[in-house]
């Protein structure tokens, strides 16, 4: 379904594209192909994120990794090195990989 910029908006919006470029869009505009606009401003909601796959630990900050651990049971002790918390986790995932 193609997005449009509310019929119910006065003025005009300016966005740029994935190019850098400047956009001008008007109310009823159909939004072109990377140009984004907050969800606000258009009929229907931006398309979901395709990827379904959770973040690799190392792209989690450590307080993401310390909810994490406490989510899957996992004791960190007095860990507080973000190297240190990734190997606890990816430890006991591997541990519950192998009771599967």
């Amino acid at each position: 379904m193609a997005r449009k910029i509310r019929d119910d908006l006065d003025g005009v919006v300016y966005a740029y594209d994935d190019a850098g470029a400047h956009v001008r869009l008007a109310a009823g505009d159909e939004v072109p192909d990377g140009v984004t606009v907050g969800d606000h401003l258009t009929d229907a909601p931006a398309p979901a994120d395709s990827s379904d796959e959770p973040k690799s630990l190392d792209k989690l900050k450590v307080d993401e990794l310390k909810a994490l651990a406490a989510e899957l049971d996992v004791d960190l002790g007095d860990t507080t090195k973000k190297a240190d918390i990734v190997a606890l986790i990816a430890a006991a995932q591997a541990d519950d990989a192998d009771e599967s």
